[in-house]
């Protein structure tokens, strides 16, 4: 008889053991779970979008398209990033309710290296030559708000550096959007397209 009891006692501990430790894992995850769902996060401008590369079928030449976000607005945001909802911090504390009024991205298109990025080629079957592609980029942001899709043009692009009518393997572009109140839940792709308007690229843009 009380080898069955300091059996059970023995299994009892055992199993209690095993318990507490089973809790302290599940606590531990549970633990990281809340704070990826509340991840920090802090902006500064100019934030970099992403980079696509692509060959000019026609011209056998390769060249890439890199877009980033520009506004001074957005330096030193603070982001906490929660599972449902968030919130956006300026940098002197206050709550941000909306992106600023007005977006500006800058878009790079260049040749000057074909080899400056490891990424995927893209072909373009358009019958231009490389300048005529690069000064023909075109631009719009779709803003996305729940299951509600708005398609913004740009109030203004302008070209940067090498003036336009000097044929050269890279062209800089600031794009701007007049954005007005849409509010920092919503997400946003800015597009890229070719001279004859097929989309090369998107670069997302969000938030929260």
């Amino acid at each position: 008889m009380p080898l069955r009891d300091n059996h059970s006692h023995l299994v009892s501990r055992e199993a209690l053991a095993t318990l507490l430790s089973v809790t302290m894992l599940i606590a531990a995850a549970m633990s990281q779970a809340e704070d990826y769902s509340k991840a920090v996060l802090w902006y500064r401008s100019p934030l970099p979008l992403g980079a696509e590369g692509f060959e000019l079928a026609s011209a056998h030449r390769i060249f890439f398209v890199l877009g980033s976000a520009e506004n001074e607005e957005l330096d030193g945001l603070k982001i906490t990033r929660a599972f449902k909802g968030g919130l956006v911090e300026t940098r002197d504390g206050q709550q941000l309710q909306n992106y600023p009024a007005t977006l500006n991205f800058r878009v790079t298109a260049t040749a000057l290296d074909p080899t400056m990025l490891t990424t995927d080629i893209a072909r373009i079957d358009e019958p231009t030559d490389l300048n005529a592609m690069l000064l023909g980029l075109h631009f719009r942001l779709k803003v996305f708000r729940a299951l509600n899709l708005e398609i913004m043009q740009p109030i203004a692009v302008q070209l940067i550096g090498v003036p336009a009518d000097l044929p050269y393997d890279e062209r800089i572009y600031r794009v701007s959007f007049n954005t007005g109140d849409i509010p920092v839940d919503a997400r946003m792709a800015l597009e890229v397209l070719s001279p004859q308007g097929e989309l090369l690229t998107r670069f997302h843009f969000e938030l929260l």
